[in-house]
């Protein structure tokens, strides 16, 4: 019989974050499977669960004094005591290879205790579930680490070795998942072997609805048990200064006084309630669920007061809940605290002030300007939305998915048989992993092709001849037939045809840069017509006419690749026949689809994004991004009708653009110094939408990587533009256009929603296509 068996040895009372969890974990557990909760021997009887399914066996305190970095005397005693506690467990339940382990909060004396009874107990477990919701002594903060603990990181880092060491004798599946992004990068360098994925946060599931008439005067001051670190008595002293400045709010706070150890914060709740205005009112004990989501529904601004010393990367299930409820809402939080890190990670707009300061709190409530309010791009961004999904339907599915699938493998392994490809293109320095063009090849030999790549530098300098003379001789025989024609491609080409029978396949990536001579020798039956080539273009059906001038030599191509159908007439015109010609687009990289990027795929960006942050100030932020063919004249004249408006920021992220500033051009931002990878995936997810005003265009690489990230796209009405976007896009003619477009944000007027399927235009699968249809030698 298949059992699921949560490991909790801090669930003691029913009321505590424990309990929301392990409820969470039943209802969301498949029907035909049995779970059981393995708690502490204090646990009373619970009217959700049947007394039958609960396992009372620890009893141990969970969480000492400093439990977060323990010495390590306490540290190795409580070790062994749940490494005995465990094991006896195990043996209780007669464990075995039909089960699975699933443990939601733990430390890192509870990790080893679990690992060291998993080596001793002899029939282990078919998978263990781990959720760490607490950070390893370290963490990465958009890709930089950041060392808290070096204690805690050396006992995570042997821990986790000894999983290592598990899975690899017992056969043990682990999964391991954390709540936010600065722990999934902390727990991936610690465990390579696995993928660390962000889980949703684990006491709750789903976005609300905002309301449709949102109360404007309610502020909740304070949630959850009373403890010095969530800034109980510095949130007590301002409200008594903002209740008598602000008259009509209505401010409200949680004294939870059936909360252990509340008693000692009694004298401070009087305090504030003898000192302040009648605005300020007090909700006392426990709240039922309903309560709770009711209080946070009827609020239209929260404060989240923390002290940063303690939650400077600590996470907060408050504010996870909030978030549930906090749209077009305000958010005020401590700076430097994880509060202020997650929303940054949002993309969220919010008030940050220092912690302690009163007058700074009190400013932000008696300023003219209106509070930023969380908008709805925060929420359309996997990120978010992955957050607000359901903890116990993704802990059951990744247990599925590790123990009951037959995962194929990445590769397949090189062949005798397999297609032999070589792939030239141009070796742009602005294209990485992330973006441009080759994206497609490390996925080919899922396929069963042997990948070679040769890369061609942009130019004419690197060409080895005899004399400079007939290097521009010919550039100016091969710019006869392709204008774009780059020298420095001319070694590739010659090496290639002297060995153009080892390739079953020969693929020019860009086909306005190389390919001619090659082409050229072909069409005169000088090579082996054995040999497939095959070109891109990239440009639109306009560009290409011009650069295009002899097309007699795309006669020596068995297929011409196009991004988009409307290139198909220029190549028609030029007397290419239609079969020759294949549309098959463009694709982008799967790790733009991901909440964050993954570390081994980008540099840190920890201060770029920071400071990119505090410019935006809170503002909305209308983003433009790229050089070749956008329309910057119509972005100009859209900004300049926008200056009067506080809360929109235009931003044009362009390496080497100039803009022609005047001192009224303050909602203007230019980003022309490059951008890191980390920091342009996070401005897509910081943007209300992406606004791209286009000359003309086949593919785009800021469109792609809009959608991904599931960013509203306002842009040109072009074929290529409807082609790859359909209705997932607000399209616009003229400037006037533009103006009632971006003028309608925050209303209900503007409610394009992008939820583009992965599978359509994802690498991996847009290489399967380009197999299928460029590299195939049967008739397509």
């Amino acid at each position: 019989m298949e059992r699921y068996i949560i490991l909790d040895p801090g669930f003691d009372h029913g009321d505590s974050h424990h309990g929301v969890v392990n409820k969470g974990l039943l209802n969301a557990a498949p029907q035909e499977n049995n779970v059981y909760i393995a708690a502490s021997k204090h646990l009373p009887q619970l009217d959700w669960v049947d007394d039958e399914n609960l396992v009372r066996h620890f009893d141990i305190n969970m969480y000492p004094a400093g439990y977060h970095d323990l010495e390590p005397t306490e540290y190795r005693s409580l070790m062994s005591q749940y490494q005995a506690a465990f094991l006896s467990l195990f043996e209780d339940l007669a464990l075995n290879s039909d089960d699975s382990l699933i443990v939601h909060t733990a430390f890192s004396y509870v990790y080893e205790g679990l690992a060291r009874a998993l080596m001793s107990y002899k029939k282990p477990p078919k998978a263990a579930y781990l959720s760490t919701m607490f950070a390893p002594g370290f963490v990465y903060e958009f890709g930089e680490e950041v060392i808290q603990s070096l204690r805690e990181k050396l006992r995570h880092k042997f821990v986790f070795e000894l999983y290592n060491r598990i899975a690899q004798r017992s056969k043990v599946e682990f999964i391991i998942d954390s709540p936010t992004q600065m722990y999934v990068d902390a727990y991936q360098s610690i465990w390579p072997k696995g993928d660390v994925k962000l889980h949703p946060n684990v006491c709750g599931a789903g976005k609300e609805k905002p309301a449709t008439k949102l109360s404007d005067n309610k502020v909740l001051a304070y949630l959850g048990g009373p403890k010095w670190d969530k800034g109980l008595e510095f949130t007590a002293k301002a409200l008594i200064e903002l209740s008598k400045k602000r008259p009509d709010l209505d401010f409200y706070f949680h004294f939870n006084s059936d909360f252990p150890g509340s008693d000692v914060f009694q004298p401070i709740i009087n305090n504030m309630l003898d000192n302040s205005g009648e605005n300020v009112h007090i909700i006392s004990g426990n709240l039922s669920p309903d309560n709770y989501e009711r209080l946070l529904a009827d609020m239209s601004c929260y404060l989240m007061l923390y002290e940063p010393e303690l939650y400077g990367y600590k996470t907060s299930g408050v504010l996870w809940d909030v978030l549930r409820h906090a749209e077009g809402k305000s958010l005020v939080v401590s700076k430097n605290t994880w509060h202020e890190r997650e929303l940054i990670q949002f993309g969220a707009r919010f008030t940050a002030i220092d912690y302690g300061n009163v007058d700074g709190l009190v400013n932000v409530f008696t300023a003219n300007e209106e509070l930023p309010t969380i908008s709805s791009a925060t929420y359309r961004n996997s990120y978010t939305r992955t957050l607000l999904g359901c903890f116990g339907e993704h802990v059951f599915k990744r247990i599925d998915d590790a123990t009951n699938t037959t995962l194929q493998s990445e590769h397949k392994p090189a062949s005798s048989t397999n297609k032999r490809l070589l792939v030239v293109r141009t070796n742009y320095g602005h294209f990485s992993e992330l973006s441009g063009p080759g994206g497609f090849i490390k996925y080919m030999p899922r396929h069963g092709v042997d990948v070679e790549e040769k890369l061609v530098d942009l130019g004419h300098q690197s060409v080895n001849f005899e004399n400079d003379g007939k290097r521009w001789q010919l550039l100016q025989s091969a710019q006869k037939h392709l204008k774009s024609y780059q020298v420095n491609s001319v070694d590739t080409e010659r090496e290639l045809m002297t060995n153009i029978a080892s390739y079953d396949v020969v693929h020019f990536v860009d086909g306005e840069h190389s390919g001619v001579l090659t082409a050229m020798a072909k069409a005169r039956g000088l090579l082996p017509k054995t040999t497939r080539l095959v070109v891109t273009f990239h440009q639109p059906d306009y560009v290409l006419k011009d650069l295009i001038v002899n097309p007699s030599f795309l006669a020596g191509f068995d297929v011409i690749q196009v991004m988009s159908p409307c290139q198909k007439k220029s190549f028609l015109d030029f007397g290419v026949s239609e079969e020759k010609v294949k549309v098959v687009p463009h694709g982008v990289a799967e790790e733009h689809f991901a909440p964050a990027l993954p570390l081994h795929v980008a540099e840190g960006a920890k201060n770029e994004i920071k400071q990119l942050n505090a410019k935006f100030d809170s503002k909305k932020v209308i983003l433009c991004v790229g050089n070749w063919l956008r329309d910057y004249d119509t972005f100009w004249e859209v900004a300049k009708q926008f200056r009067n408006v506080k809360d929109i920021l235009f931003v044009a992220a362009s390496r080497g653009l100039q803009l022609d500033f005047t001192a009224d051009d303050k909602n203007v931002m230019l980003l022309n110094g490059g951008l890191s990878d980390r920091a342009l995936h996070w401005l897509y997810r910081r943007a209300e939408i992406l606004f791209l005003p286009l000359e003309g265009g086949a593919a785009n690489n800021a469109v792609l990587e809009a959608l991904a990230a599931n960013c509203r796209i306002v842009t040109s009405n072009l074929p290529s533009t409807h082609y790859y976007l359909g209705d997932k896009s607000t399209y616009f003619d003229t400037v006037d256009d533009c103006i009632e477009i971006i003028g309608t944000l925050g209303s209900n007027a503007f409610v394009i929603e992008n939820s583009i399927q992965r599978q359509q235009l994802d690498w991996p699968t847009v290489s399967f296509d380009m197999n299928e249809i460029l590299y195939s030698f049967r008739e397509n």
